[in-house]
């Protein structure tokens, strides 16, 4: 079913239990299968070359090539990045990729948590 859709979609689960790889399923039996999937690990990449890769010259946000953006681990984020991910994908604009999250707790307890800034918490919903 979530592969008939383009909303977006968050996975949790235990380290090793298949996030990514269940993302990729999605990804592939679903309406944007033919442009790419892209993986982020939110938590070991530095803040400033996420930016870049989205949001920079020629970053794939603006790509138009991207059918889907899975982010791991997105309170990783720092809470500025989060909030400029939440009002891209909260707009849903046009072209604009999906996007799938994977990590060990729901958005609505790393919100509780104080990890997550409340607005991607409702992008997501």
């Amino acid at each position: 079913h979530a592969a008939a859709s383009h909303a977006p979609v968050w996975l949790t689960g235990e380290p090793g239990s298949g996030k990514e790889t269940a993302a990729r399923v999605i990804h592939h039996a679903g309406l944007r299968r033919n442009l790419a999937f892209v993986g982020v690990d939110c938590h070991g990449v530095q803040p400033y070359l996420i930016e870049s890769l989205l949001f920079g010259h020629g970053g794939l946000m603006d790509s138009g090539g991207v059918g889907t953006v899975y982010l791991k681990n997105p309170a990783a984020l720092p809470r500025d990045h989060q909030q400029r991910l939440a009002d891209v994908f909260g707009a849903e604009a046009p072209g604009c990729p999906r996007l799938i999250c994977g990590s060990v707790r729901t958005s609505a307890e790393d919100v509780a948590a104080g990890e997550l800034v409340p607005d991607f918490h409702t992008a997501l919903s």
